[in-house]
């Protein structure tokens, strides 16, 4: 499942970069 490890991977990435977007917008205001 090699198709499910790179979907796994790129989520993981994306919901990483939405956290610290988060972060950032909460220590901006």
């Amino acid at each position: 499942m090699k198709t499910l490890k790179v979907l796994f991977v790129a989520f993981a990435c994306y919901y990483a970069l939405f956290v610290i977007f988060y972060y950032c917008y909460r220590a901006y205001l």
